[in-house]
């Protein structure tokens, strides 16, 4: 019976410090409109709201209470990312690197931009500037590593003219995520090739194409042509 209760007392002993590391009690006081709060606990100080007990999703373990607190969205997404799970990927010869290499998302910016080649760190690094703050900064350099560490789509398959007019249409300006969004889209607007628009007469087409300047970028460009030029098949007469 004794060496149960001596198991019992050291069990208890070495378990109240995880109890209060992550608990904090709270002394009563009086608030400066004389409203007396009673001793109570909260979570522990960790400088992270989503986790806190009056926040929405979570609950007081003392009092049952639901938090009704608005949640950081921010913060969540962060959150989301650290607990993704490491992936492989193929780089692309053009981004520096010539093998398969892990990058996870975890927890640290900072290796997510160890990962990258020379030129896509520099790329990230001018995309998220520090003076966003850590949290901003940190959530764009994760974004923008993760979707620059695949590199930029390969665009040989289309003509030199029309890889100079994809390129042009999305900037490195716009940061890696978009820039390679951008990419992806305007490449795929151009696989087949432009529509066709031979069986249209000479005023049409210059009509159809004034309608629709090349500046729009291919996707927009080609999504024009396609519909102005059905609008007008055959018809037999010229705008006026």
């Amino acid at each position: 019976m004794k060496a149960i209760l001596i198991n019992f007392t050291l069990i208890s002993v070495f378990s109240m410090p995880l109890i209060t590391f992550a608990d904090v009690k709270v002394n009563g006081y009086y608030k400066k409109d004389g409203t007396y709060v009673q001793p109570h606990y909260r979570s522990d100080s960790d400088g992270i709201k989503n986790n806190n007990w009056t926040t929405e999703g979570n609950v007081n373990p003392y009092t049952g209470k639901e938090g009704t607190l608005e949640r950081n969205e921010l913060e969540a997404f962060e959150s989301k990312l650290s607990e993704q799970q490491q992936t492989d990927y193929d780089i692309n010869l053009n981004s520096g690197y010539s093998k398969t290499v892990p990058i996870t998302t975890a927890k640290d910016p900072q290796a997510a931009l160890d990962a990258l080649s020379f030129e896509m760190l520099m790329w990230v690094d001018s995309s998220c500037p520090r003076s966003l703050g850590p949290s901003l900064w940190s959530s764009c350099v994760m974004r923008e590593a993760s979707a620059a560490s695949s590199g930029k789509p390969d665009l040989s398959g289309l003509k030199p003219d029309l890889q100079a007019w994809v390129i042009d249409s999305c900037p490195d300006s716009l940061g890696p995520s978009m820039t390679i969004s951008c990419l992806d889209r305007e490449k795929k607007a151009l696989i087949n090739g432009l529509p066709n628009i031979l069986y249209l007469t000479q005023e049409q087409k210059r009509w159809v194409s004034s309608s629709c300047p090349r500046s729009l970028g291919p996707s927009l460009y080609v999504s024009c042509i396609e519909r102005e030029s059905a609008a007008l098949g055959g018809t037999k007469s010229d705008p006026k």
